[in-house]
């Protein structure tokens, strides 16, 4: 996890900074999750160089995995 968006901000994704809070219901115990950053969710693929050939920073959670395969099979 990059719980504070240093790894995100070197890929050039906008972070938030501030601690945030949420509590969640995990195996019917409520549980607060405290994290300090908040990065926008990106899609980078990145070759078996080591070189990004796609990125997607307008990423549609639900779409975003027909997304990646339709580009994956683009590129075959």
């Amino acid at each position: 996890a990059d719980t504070d968006g240093k790894i995100a901000e070197l890929f050039g994704v906008p972070v938030s900074k501030g601690k945030k809070t949420v509590t969640k219901s995990i195996d019917g115990v409520d549980v607060d999750l405290t994290r300090s950053a908040t990065a926008k969710r990106w899609t980078f693929i990145i070759d078996r160089n080591g070189k990004i050939v796609h990125r997607d920073d307008r990423v549609n959670a639900k779409a975003d995995p027909d997304s990646v395969e339709m580009f994956l099979k683009a590129v075959e």
